[in-house]
């Protein structure tokens, strides 16, 4: 139920349907007014807003606090513009023509190196026939 009036809470239906059969008195926790546990998350959800313990935005919770705006999240990145026009899919386009294969052979290029560097790939132990096995030497 909200604080100030009797309006009965979204979550209530489900809530008893979630129900724990161990109350969350033999937890220790006494004196709760309505508790809701096991809710299924667009339930949380809804009673969070329902009673006002939680904004949802589309910058995500931290949105406001990393400074999170249309111009400088990964939308941009991937959509190659905050809107979807001609200047965004030509940026994308570029991406995926130019960019991703120039980085792709930069890490294979790297990697050729660090192959070559470590004198290259290991191969299988050597196998021996046994008549190629000597006999160490006695001294």
């Amino acid at each position: 139920m909200n604080i100030y009036m009797d309006i009965p809470s979204p979550a209530v239906k489900q809530a008893g349907q979630t129900a724990a059969l161990y109350g969350i008195q033999n937890h220790g926790l006494n004196n709760l007014r309505n508790v809701y546990w096991n809710l299924p998350s667009c339930a949380l959800y809804e009673e969070a807003v329902f009673r006002g313990e939680g904004i949802i935005g589309h910058d995500g919770p931290f949105g406001p606090q990393l400074g999170m705006t249309p111009f400088n999240d990964v939308r941009f990145g991937l959509l190659g513009g905050s809107i979807v026009d001609a200047n965004a899919l030509l940026r994308a386009y570029i991406w995926h023509c130019v960019a991703i294969p120039i980085i792709a052979s930069l890490f294979m290029v790297v990697h050729f190196w660090r192959v070559r560097k470590d004198g290259g790939i290991s191969g299988p132990s050597p196998v021996m026939l046994e008549s190629e096995i000597k006999e160490p030497r006695k001294i």
